[in-house]
């Protein structure tokens, strides 16, 4: 029972055992009935009144609404006495202007609901409004660039995508230049506006490319920094253990000695004899040495037992392994896949199928381009087993053009394990297409090898600019941030956010943060990665200005449906005012007690008479 209730039933017996009491003694006075009953009700109705005192009824009240006025917003059409400019708001708009929302909350003490107008708050005020409710009224997008999806970081010599949307701007073209100016890439836009671009990412250490959108003139509606920071590929140690030899094998190797992988192999001639190429024992030592092992469904088939158990218990820790299906499966190798998480079934479906990757090409329609175009080649019809595979936790690791995976792979303790039905990848080489060839593979020895990189701290928004907080996490312990002219900046820690702090930025370029460990990364002392390296680009304030209308449209949008439900009265349920109740209760007390002593005068006087 909640506490209303019990002090309703409290009071109702109180009430009940005074009224049964004065029914006594008023029946012993020669009260009248009539009187008798106005002396209980009078009581009655003292109870209730003090109930409601304590717990008064609520009621319905206006919700005091704040208009927030934010960037790209313009005058309300009817003047508002709750009106509020942000920083970010025009100078020729008429109202009462804060330097943040946290300080306009403080003005208007016992506000519930924002109404947000423009293009949405901005990270400084987003923590402020988050215990509001929030009804958000966005201005048209701004014409322009206004989506930017690129990778944080890069390995050297890999293929990357750059991805994004352009509003408003009919027929328009991207294009990419490298920092001496030459353009390396160019497509236009979709229908919708959207772009996608294949680049090859450059030599390891800090690159600014830039990015031009140009419209259907071929005017320079905006031009701004691609900031790109590359890493040296790491040298990932493969073993390749075939059951047998074939064309596949030849162009696997071929493309990891181009790609620096440290490939060891072994291939079976016929049972018992054995092809070494510096290929490792399968013991515990070897294989926690090893990032990826690749075997097709007879060279797993053919392992012992014990040699298949210590390898899926290098993959439980950490190692990747990539099964090949190279031919028919028979009904022990079935019993293997499953016990690995993939049930293999026969299948009525077409063996051949098109594969094609786009590569980073210049727009051959494009009369300007300052360097030749690059012909894409023609998808080249390649073969796969005719089989279906189910694993309902996996995910695609390859797929054909149709959508259909040619290769899934699935979490196994803290590894990976795959399985891989493509069986000539090898013809996209010799149809003069290693571009593809290769990508497809780096895809597959990235996404499976062994994680030994640490985490890093990571910025939680993705374009940083001047002016705007930023926020680190992922942090252990105090760190500096080195600005593009050396200054330092000590980032000030949050303390409602674990392992996270905060800076300001002031100025654009290259900023490096030093002097800190990540958090994320400790499991043991030898483990501990010092964060040196970990380098952001700051944008100016005035620098790509769709993107950041986009980011706080978003933000804003997010956090209003966060928030709270929206509100689709102007009025709000309350808690009533005890004061009505208590001056009523008082005053029926005041009445009872005079009457009651009135009526005593009244008896005492014809007592003496």
């Amino acid at each position: 029972m909640t506490v209303p209730v019990w002090m309703a039933a409290v009071l109702a017996a109180i009430a009940l055992i005074t009224g049964l009491r004065l029914w006594r003694q008023t029946l012993l006075r020669g009260w009248k009935v009539s009187m008798r009953l106005t002396l209980l009700c009078l009581h009655m109705a003292l109870a209730l009144l003090f109930y409601l005192m304590l717990f008064p009824p609520s009621q319905q009240r206006a919700i005091p609404v704040l208009r927030v006025l934010t960037a790209d917003a313009s005058a309300p059409a009817t003047p508002a006495a709750r009106l509020i400019l942000l920083p970010e708001a025009l100078a020729s708009l008429p109202g009462a202007r804060y330097p943040d929302l946290a300080t306009a909350l403080r003005a208007h003490p016992g506000t519930a609901h924002l109404r947000v107008i423009g293009s949405g708050l901005s990270m400084r005020d987003l923590d402020a409004a988050s215990t509001l409710t929030i009804d958000f009224e966005p201005v048209a997008p701004m014409r322009g660039l206004d989506q930017l999806h690129l990778p944080e970081r890069l390995r050297a010599g890999a293929l990357w995508q750059l991805h994004g949307h352009v509003q408003a701007i009919a027929d328009a073209r991207i294009e990419v230049l490298d920092p001496a100016g030459a353009r390396v890439a160019s497509a236009r836009v979709d229908n919708a506006g959207h772009f996608r671009l294949t680049l090859s990412a450059p030599l390891p250490g800090r690159a600014l490319f830039t990015l031009r959108v140009r419209d259907a003139a071929d005017a320079v509606v905006e031009e701004l920094s691609l900031p790109l920071l590359v890493e040296a590929a790491q040298k990932a140690r493969v073993l390749l253990i075939e059951g047998g030899i074939g064309p596949e094998n030849k162009y696997l190797k071929r493309w990891a000695l181009d790609a620096g992988i440290d490939l060891h192999t072994q291939l079976s001639l016929r049972p018992g004899a054995h092809m070494l190429s510096q290929a490792p024992t399968l013991d515990a030592a070897a294989l926690s040495q090893l990032d990826l092992v690749i075997l097709d469904e007879r060279a797993f088939g053919a392992l012992n037992a014990n040699s298949r158990e210590r390898v899926l218990a290098a993959v439980d820790d950490g190692l990747g392994m990539l099964l090949r299906l190279t031919g028919p499966l028979s009904a022990t190798q079935r019993q293997q896949l499953g016990k690995l998480g993939f049930e293999v079934r026969e299948a009525e479906i077409t063996p051949g199928l098109k594969l094609q990757i786009a590569a980073a090409a210049i727009d051959s329609a494009d009369p300007a381009a300052d360097v030749p175009p690059i012909a894409t080649p023609a998808p080249i019809i390649l073969s796969r087993r005719t089989i279906e595979v189910v694993a309902y936790d996996a995910l695609p690791l390859l797929k054909a053009d149709t959508g259909e995976p040619l290769a899934l792979w699935r979490a196994r303790g803290s590894g990976r394990v795959a399985l891989w039905w493509l069986s000539d990848s090898f013809k996209l080489v010799l149809a003069g297409d290693p571009l593809t060839h290769g990508s497809v593979w780096a895809d597959a020895v990235s996404t499976l090898a062994r994680a030994r990189s640490a985490k890093r701290p990571r910025l939680t928004t993705a374009h940083v600019r001047v002016g705007e907080r930023q926020s680190v996490c992922g942090l252990l312990t105090d760190a500096e941030v080195i600005d593009a002219v050396g200054a330092r900046v000590r980032l000030l820690r949050d303390p409602a956010a674990q392992n996270c702090a905060a800076w300001w930025p002031q100025r654009s370029g290259w900023h490096r943060l030093e002097g800190a460990e990540s958090a994320e990364s400790v499991e043991s002392v030898e483990s501990v990665e010092s964060v040196e390296s970990v380098e952001w680009f700051v944008r100016a304030a005035n620098e790509a200005p769709g993107l950041a209308a986009s980011a706080r449209r978003q933000a804003t949008l997010e956090q209003a449906s966060a928030a709270r439900a929206p509100v689709t009265t102007a009025l709000l349920q309350a808690p009533g005012l005890p004061w009505p109740w208590f001056g009523a209760w008082l005053a029926l007390s005041a009445l009872s007690w005079w009457w009651e002593r009135r009526r005593a005068a009244t008896e005492s006087s014809t007592a003496e008479d």
